[in-house]
């Protein structure tokens, strides 16, 4: 289909994902304490689903005063991690299992 995004056996809308950007871009312009996506998946390291904005943040991250929570599963988290050039100071870990 045209109108979706397909990963595996999963079809996304685009559509949503073009909501979910604009929802965070305004989000971004507010002061928050903390802005939280969940999740940074396989469609965002291929450059689809919430991409570029999920860059953007990551590079501009400085000029957000409050916290960002980028839930990313384990399993793809060293993927994550170098897809966007992020060094050990750049990021905490929490185990959700933990919290």
């Amino acid at each position: 289909e045209k109108n979706s995004i397909s990963i595996g056996k999963y079809n996304f809308s685009i559509k949503t994902f073009e909501k979910a950007k604009e929802i965070i871009s305004n989000a971004l312009s507010k002061n928050l304490d903390y802005l939280v996506i969940d999740e940074i998946g396989p469609l965002e390291l291929n450059g689809k689903g919430l991409e570029p904005l999920i860059s953007k943040i990551i590079n501009q991250i400085n000029l957000f005063n409050g916290k960002f929570i980028l839930v990313v599963r384990e399993e793809i988290f060293e993927k994550f991690i170098q897809h966007y050039c992020l060094s050990n100071d750049d990021y905490e870990i929490f185990n959700l299992e933990e919290i």
